[in-house]
C-alpha cells in the first residue's frame, strides 16, 4: 500500500483537498507539493471535518469505485449481464475474464478504494482530535454525525474490496484478506501485511458498531438536509450494510435479519407494488420510496462518459437472454428492458438519463426483505421466510400470497437466489453472490461462454504496482481460478 498511501497523504495535506473536484489520474497522482499542508493546521474546526468527509463522499463516487467500475464490474464478472459485441472495449476484460496483475481496471479499483478509506481514517483520526476540544452543543454533535458516515464509509469499502480480493467468508475466512485501516490512516513508509479475511471483517463490524455510536451521539445534528437523507451514508444504511455483512458472513442469520429490519425501519423505505411507480423510480431526480443509502449524480457533478447511464448506453452494457428467461412474462420489472441488439441481449433501463440525472442504488427496500427471506429460510424459518420474500416477489402479479412461493428448504433458496438475480442485476451483487453461495458460473455470451465454472474460488489479483511498492502477499492461484 505504500503506492498508494503516498499519494494519498499528499492530497490529504493540500489546502482545499476536500473541497477540490475530481481531477484527471495524471494529475492526481502528480500534485503540486507547493501549497501543501500538514493536517493538522488543514484541519481544525468542525467546518473543516465536514469539509474532509465530502472529499470523502467525493472519491467513494468516482468513477473507478462506486460511481461505475466497483458497481458494474460486480455484475460483469457473473451470468446475468456483460457487454454486446459492438461495445468500444471498455472494462470488456472483466467479462471475458482477461484480467491480469497490470490491469488497469484492478488497479483503478484498488487505488480508488484505498484512497476512500484512507480519507475515511483522516476523517476520523482528526474529527476526533477537534472533538476533543470542542464544547458547542450543535459542533459536538455535526462532528459525531459527520464520524458516524466516515465510519460507515470505511465500513463500506472495506467489505466490497474484502469480497474482490479475499474468498468468501463462509469459504475460508483464515485466508488473505486486506491491509485493514484502522481509526488512523497508515503512515508513508509503514511496513504492511494483509490480514485475514476474518479479520478484515471484524474490522468492518468495528467500524459498524462505532458508527452506530457517533449516531447515537449525534442525534439532532445537522449533517444532512432530511429531505435527501438517502443521498448520504445515514444510519439506517450502516444497518443496511450489517445485514449484508452478516449474510455473506453466514454464520449469525439472526444478526442479519435483526439489522435488515432496523434498516428498513430507521429508512422508512419501502418496496413499491406497481409498475407506474416502479419503472420511473429508476433516473428520477429525487430519492425514491425504496431508497436507503445511493450515490446521487447530476449533470453538473458526474454525468459523462465515466458515468453508469454511459456504461449502460453507448458503452453498451446489456443483460443477457439468461437474465430474461428467469421472469413470467407477466412480472412489471420486464418493463426495464430495453430493444434488443443485434445479438439478441437487451439494454437494461436502470440507469437511463445520459445527461440529467443517476442515482447509483447501494441499498434498497427489496435487499432488505430479500436478505431477511434467505436469513430466515437459512434457519429454517420457512414461513417467515416466504412473508419476507412475498414483497419482492409480488412484482410478479402471479404470485399473490405465500402459497405461491415453495415450501421446502432447498427449492425456496434455489428460488430467493433466482429473486435476488431478477431484482438486483446491474446494481452489483451477482458475482458477489455466485461466489458466497457456491453456485456455478454458466454464462452463454458473445464475449465469452462459460460452463460450469466454479466461481468461488475465482479473486481478483493484487496490482502489480501496489506489490513492487509494498511487497504485500498476491493471492495464490489467482490465474489458475480463472475459467479457462
Amino acid at each position: 500500500m505504500n503506492r498508494i498511501l503516498k499519494f494519498t497523504a499528499i492530497l490529504a495535506a493540500v489546502i482545499g483537498l476536500a473541497l477540490a473536484s475530481t481531477s484527471c489520474r495524471k494529475d492526481f497522482l502528480n500534485p503540486p507539493m507547493w501549497g501543501s499542508i500538514d493536517e493538522q493546521t488543514a484541519l481544525r474546526t468542525p467546518r473543516d471535518v465536514r469539509n474532509a468527509l465530502v472529499g470523502t463522499y467525493q472519491r467513494l463516487a468516482g468513477a473507478a469505485f462506486y460511481g461505475r467500475n466497483a458497481h458494474a464490474v460486480i455484475d460483469f464478472l457473473g451470468d446475468m449481464a456483460g457487454l454486446d459485441l459492438t461495445n468500444s472495449g471498455h472494462l470488456r476484460q472483466f467479462v471475458e475474464y482477461t484480467i491480469t496483475e497490470a490491469d488497469g481496471g484492478v488497479l483503478d479499483i484498488w487505488s480508488r478504494g484505498y484512497m476512500t478509506i484512507d480519507m475515511a481514517a483522516r476523517v476520523i483520526t482528526n474529527g476526533k482530535r477537534i472533538l476533543a476540544n470542542t464544547t458547542a452543543d450543535g459542533d459536538v454533535k455535526n462532528i459525531n454525525m459527520d464520524l458516524a458516515q466516515a465510519y460507515g464509509i470505511k465500513a463500506l469499502v472495506h467489505f466490497y474490496m474484502v469480497n474482490f480480493w479475499g474468498l468468501p467468508y463462509n469459504l475460508e475466512p483464515n485466508s488473505l484478506g486486506l491491509v485493514v485501516v484502522g481509526d488512523n490512516p497508515i503512515p508513508i513508509g509503514t511496513e504492511v501485511s494483509r490480514s485475514t479475511v476474518r479479520q478484515t471483517y471484524a474490522q468492518i463490524l468495528d467500524d459498524i458498531a462505532s458508527a452506530k455510536t457517533h449516531f447515537a451521539a449525534g442525534a439532532g445534528g445537522g449533517t444532512y438536509p432530511s429531505s435527501v437523507h438517502q443521498y448520504w451514508m445515514n444510519e439506517a444504511a450502516v444497518y443496511a450494510l450489517e445485514a449484508r455483512v452478516h449474510l455473506y458472513m453466514g454464520t449469525n442469520m439472526n444478526a442479519a435479519i435483526t439489522a435488515a429490519q432496523e434498516g428498513l425501519t430507521k429508512s422508512g423505505a419501502r418496496v413499491v407494488d406497481t409498475v407506474t411507480v416502479y419503472k420511473p423510480m429508476w433516473g428520477q431526480s429525487t430519492p425514491t420510496p425504496e431508497d436507503i443509502f445511493t450515490i446521487h449524480f447530476t449533470s453538473a457533478t458526474q454525468l459523462s462518459a465515466n458515468s453508469m447511464p454511459t456504461l449502460w448506453a453507448a458503452y453498451r452494457a446489456v443483460v443477457y437472454p439468461k437474465y430474461v428467461s428467469l421472469f413470467d412474462t407477466a412480472d412489471y420489472r420486464l418493463s426495464l428492458l430495453g430493444d434488443k441488439t443485434i445479438t439478441g441481449n437487451h439494454f437494461l433501463l436502470k440507469y437511463p438519463n445520459t445527461n440529467a440525472v443517476n442515482n447509483n442504488s447501494i441499498f434498497r427496500a427489496s435487499e432488505m426483505h430479500l436478505i431477511i427471506a434467505e436469513a430466515q429460510a437459512r434457519n429454517n424459518n420457512l414461513p417467515a421466510a416466504r412473508t419476507a420474500l412475498l414483497n419482492v416477489a409480488k412484482r410478479n402479479p402471479n404470485i399473490t400470497g405465500v402459497d405461491h412461493l415453495p415450501q421446502n428448504q432447498a427449492e425456496l433458496l434455489a428460488f430467493i437466489a433466482d429473486e435476488r438475480a431478477r431484482e438486483l442485476t446491474g446494481e452489483g451483487h451477482r458475482w458477489f453472490d455466485l461466489r458466497r453461495t457456491g453456485a456455478l458460473l454458466n454464462r452463454t455470451s458473445d464475449l465469452k461462454n462459460i460452463a460450469d465454472f466454479d466461481v468461488k474460488n475465482n479473486v481478483m489479483p493484487i496490482p502489480q504496482q501496489e506489490r513492487n511498492a509494498s511487497k504485500i502477499e498476491q493471492n495464490p492461484n489467482w490465474a489458475q481460478n480463472m475459467p479457462r
